[in-house]
């Protein structure tokens, strides 16, 4: 395999043609003789792409056999996998009947998958083909759409905190599944680019150090959506009542930790360095107020109320620390590559 960098100059044939030459390890590693085809591809930034094959995706398909002793988890497990590889289509093979599965898989597949279909079914067997090109929901817009909806699930979540509302917070658990389905397709389509680079631009990308940043902005928003399911848990289960003295300070903690975590995700799409490093700045703030709500849980005589409540502080203070993450990636992304 080559892999140095060679500098050769553009040459003038016949007084209009500019032509480069290619390396001869490259033209003889590929077996390339006088006359054979190349395949050119020019990126959104100018660059041009050299191949010895068609730069198009070959179809990937996966087969899973099911028998008696996998169960619906185990199953589920594997869809992802292949799923998240970038495989166009998963045949599954039931070996005895398995209507369970079928059930199972069915409902999964809708609401954790983007683009994952059931288009065939047989008595024997389930396929499932990934319908949507990234060309048609870019990772961009992917990540903004994301990040709207965990924006809104913190919302709904400390309002459900302080009214008790169980239906508010069951809202919450429903939409997390959608926060799920947008980031499984978020890692396929930067898995597919890192395999085949030449996919970079059809996903609204520049570079490959945008994948890993955006994979890490990702996992950031996905990690916040957690915290805030957990919050939502604190209702639904603990059945507890937020203290008056405290409903003020959790409000507006929890208010200024969404804005704060929807600037740091318009700082990473917008390379803005700046807003960025205001952001970092602002972070012992938010850590300072919650330390005394914590102090202020000490004082609580009801055990059960303290420890649902100090779960709910916790998750605000993991959110207040990924959104400086992303704060953080976004001056990695504003700052030129070397």
């Amino acid at each position: 395999m080559i892999t140095l960098e060679e500098i050769r100059k553009i040459q003038l044939t016949g007084g209009t043609t500019y032509t480069v030459s290619l390396p001869k390890k490259w033209v003889r590693q590929y077996n390339l003789k006088p006359g054979d085809p190349v395949y050119i591809r020019i990126t959104k930034d100018g660059d041009i792409l050299i191949s010895a094959k068609k730069m198009e995706r070959e179809e990937k398909i996966a087969e899973i056999i099911v028998n008696k002793n996998i169960s619906s988890e185990r199953l589920a497990r594997d869809v992802v996998a292949y799923y998240l590889a970038g495989y166009d289509k998963i045949i599954i093979k039931f070996k005895c009947d398995m209507q369970k599965h079928r059930l199972f898989l069915k409902k999964f597949v809708k609401n954790k998958m983007i683009g994952l279909e059931l288009i065939e079914e047989g008595r024997n067997y389930v396929l499932l083909q990934s319908i949507i090109k990234g060309s048609e929901f870019p990772v961009r817009k992917a990540i903004e759409r994301m990040s709207i909806v965990v924006s809104f699930m913190m919302e709904d979540a400390i309002n459900a905190l302080l009214s008790g509302s169980k239906e508010l917070a069951q809202r919450i658990i429903e939409t997390d599944d959608d926060v799920d389905r947008l980031y499984l397709y978020l890692v396929r389509q930067l898995n597919e680019i890192v395999g085949n680079p030449y996919l970079i631009g059809e996903v609204g990308l520049k570079s490959n150090r945008e994948c890993l940043s955006y994979r890490l902005i990702s996992k950031s928003i996905e990690r916040i959506g957690d915290h805030t399911l957990r919050i939502a848990n604190v209702v639904l289960f603990n059945n507890i009542s937020v203290p008056e003295d405290m409903k003020e300070k959790l409000k507006s903690l929890a208010d200024e930790l969404r804005n704060y975590f929807e600037k740091s995700v318009e700082a990473a799409l917008n390379r803005n360095s700046e807003l960025a490093h205001d952001l970092l700045d602002e972070l012992p703030h938010y850590k300072e107020i919650q330390e005394e709500l914590i102090k202020q849980l000490l004082k609580l005589g009801d055990i059960k109320v303290a420890m649902g409540l100090r779960i709910v502080i916790d998750s605000l203070r993991r959110i207040a620390d990924y959104s400086a993450d992303i704060a953080e990636i976004a001056i990695n992304l504003a700052t030129p590559e070397a």
